[in-house]
């Protein structure tokens, strides 16, 4: 765990994804390619993640709940929060690592936003650039641009929160493991 977050009373247990760590730079990109029925492990970066489905949907699960990323949408994850990513079919994403720095005044919770067709566009730009692309150039100032778009993503209502009561745990577990159960709320 890291123990520069005061505020953080459990300990991760997924494990720590340090891509982009050692870069020099505020805005880290990676584009992937994943097979269908790809499912990542738990895990957590020390840097704030938005996940931008670039094609086919994914869903993004965290202790605070699950959210359905539809193909052109994104997922902000703030940083060091445990989260999964899954996807029934084959998949291409780009993520955007951005150190945190109280003066970039990042999204706090996490949630689906709407990736609006100028940010989509610098996202594939960006994923173009060398991971120590030139600041003061071309691609530091396109990364300058993707800060000033994350800051204003609106917020989408695609956030299934997980609940609190125990019971309704035990419910919400079984049909995350089989979604066809057939059994009825009385069941």
């Amino acid at each position: 765990m890291p123990e520069n977050n005061p505020n953080k009373t459990e300990t991760l247990s997924g494990y720590h994804d340090s891509f982009g760590e050692e870069i020099d730079r505020v805005v880290v990109v990676r584009a992937s390619e994943y097979p269908s029925g790809y499912r990542s492990d738990n895990h957590w970066h020390s840097r704030a993640q938005l996940v931008y489905a670039c094609a086919e949907v994914v869903k993004v699960t965290a202790k605070q709940g699950a959210w359905v990323v539809p193909q052109h949408r994104g997922v902000w994850i703030p940083a060091r929060i445990e989260h999964q990513i899954e996807s029934a079919g084959a998949f291409s994403m780009s993520s955007l690592y951005v150190q945190e720095d109280s003066r970039i005044e990042l999204p706090a919770e996490c949630g689906v936003v709407a990736i609006s067709p100028l940010l989509r566009e610098l996202i594939l730009a960006a994923a173009e650039a060398a991971l120590l692309y030139e600041v003061t150039g071309r691609d530091g100032r396109l990364m300058d641009l993707i800060l000033s778009e994350i800051r204003s993503l609106p917020l989408m209502h695609l956030h299934l929160p997980e609940p609190t009561d125990s019971r309704l745990k035990i419910i919400t577990a079984a049909l995350r493991e089989d979604p066809a159960d057939p059994r009825t709320l009385e069941d």
